[in-house]
């Protein structure tokens, strides 16, 4: 008999069938949490059924994963108005969350520098598992502190040689540091919420991980269509998270430069980084990022990967333009209605061939933020609707700010950021948008 509790049984079930398919934007069957996550887990409780025992961090990856699944099936119950039920499943996930923290960090003090072999790869998607937690459950107050655990572990990673399940981890990281920090909120003296080994994160390569610096080995070196490549995982190639990490720093500067001086003040050299930056986002090809991907994706995939990386790639645009530019919203309807269409698109794709495969949250946001036409926002609201059958919690955050925005109503006086940012810094939220 197994000594596996059947409530787990039950939620592992859960989460190998159904919820494990909701990360990735297209229907991956080698997708790293198919790959890596779940054989790792499943290994854990193969040992403990035949030995007694498994190793720390196998067993706080087990949890994670149960609380991962507890939480999606309490976010589904309570869309669904059973309240009861929901309730039961959180408190359920709150105990699996809590006993994953805890065998993980006695796992890192314990047994990861102890002279064992360590198992680089089941500490590292434990780590990113912390996040899905954050992100299933809506409590996103302990994201940078699971990011930076992840930096520096892979920091200390000295391998030359990084297996492509290894890479993939790493993607897995830089796309949810990148989107992290996009929206992250930092003061003068750096972020609000920064941990120290957070603050070297203002320099533009602090958190990338090595493997994935060198643009050629990254994107030409392998096909598109690899089932971890940045594509097949979140619908987007590299390139454009590349150019949301270099918006994002540069927002961090110009913000500085104007909270330390006149807003609408910038030095030159300053000036001409954001120039050649803006250049290099609205020169930025679709049709010659994505050329491979249409060769070697099937049709349905790649319908969905053009729309993602379409929305986002609009989106970038409006990011990069509200907050340097601090445009009003007049000038960029065309790239909100762009998003719109996208995002759109992609669910009504989904929907027409049956698959459950949960959005990149950070477009549909960025545009709403912009749209203050009435059906604009009403399309946005339905879209919300659409979306929340993914169960993914955080995302009800993202939508409280944009409502808010849109009560406030559009107005540049006096700004020195966008809307959302200044709404988020007086409200303290923190927002995890994928």
């Amino acid at each position: 008999m197994s000594i596996f509790p059947s409530q787990d049984r039950f939620l592992m079930h859960h989460y190998v069938h159904t919820v494990v398919n909701i990360f990735c934007v297209i229907d991956n069957a080698k997708s790293p949490w198919k790959t890596i996550h779940i054989p790792r887990a499943i290994q854990g409780i193969g040992e403990m059924d035949v030995m007694g025992s498994t190793s720390r961090v196998r067993s706080a990856l087990r949890n994670a994963l149960l609380s991962i699944s507890a939480f999606f099936l309490a976010n589904v119950r309570a869309s669904e108005s059973h309240p009861n039920e929901a309730v039961k499943w959180v408190e359920e996930a709150m105990q699996y969350r809590y006993n994953a923290i805890g065998l993980l960090k006695q796992a890192v003090e314990s047994d990861l520098y102890s002279g064992g072999k360590p198992k680089y790869k089941e500490y590292l998607a434990t780590m990113l598992s912390m996040i899905t937690i954050n992100i299933m459950s809506g409590d996103t107050s302990t994201c940078a502190v699971h990011l930076d655990g992840a930096k520096q572990l892979i920091s200390n990673n000295r391998k030359s040689r990084v297996s492509g399940k290894t890479r993939a981890l790493h993607r897995i990281y830089f796309y949810l540091r990148v989107i992290y920090e996009s929206t992250a909120i930092h003061s003068s003296g750096g972020d609000v919420h920064a941990s120290p080994a957070r603050e070297a994160s203002d320099q533009s390569e602090a958190y990338i991980p090595a493997d994935l610096r060198d643009s050629h080995s990254e994107d030409q070196s392998e096909e598109p269509t690899e089932m971890a490549s940045f594509e097949c995982i979140y619908g987007i190639p590299r390139s454009l998270l590349l150019l949301l990490k270099d918006t994002t720093n540069l927002i961090k500067q110009v913000s500085q430069a104007r909270e330390s001086g006149q807003p609408s003040e910038i030095s030159e050299s300053l000036k001409s980084q954001c120039d050649s930056l803006e250049k290099s986002i609205l020169d930025w090809s679709l049709e010659d990022e994505l050329a491979r991907c249409r060769q070697t994706s099937t049709s349905t995939s790649f319908d969905i990967i053009f729309n993602q990386t379409k929305s986002f790639h609009n989106a970038l645009i409006i990011y990069f333009a509200q907050n340097i530019h601090l445009l009003s919203f007049r000038y960029l309807r065309q790239y909100v209605e762009a998003v719109l269409q996208g995002i759109e698109a992609i669910e009504n794709i989904k929907t027409d061939n049956n698959i459950l495969a949960a959005p990149i949250f950070w477009p549909a946001f960025i545009a709403a933020t912009e749209a203050f036409d009435p059906q604009q926002q009403t399309r946005f609201r339905k879209w919300y609707e659409r979306v929340a059958i993914y169960g993914i919690k955080a995302v009800r955050t993202g939508s409280r700010v944009v409502y808010e925005v849109w009560d406030r109503g559009p107005s540049t006086d006096g700004r020195v950021t966008s809307l959302w940012r200044t709404i988020i810094e007086q409200t303290g939220e923190t927002l995890m948008l994928t």
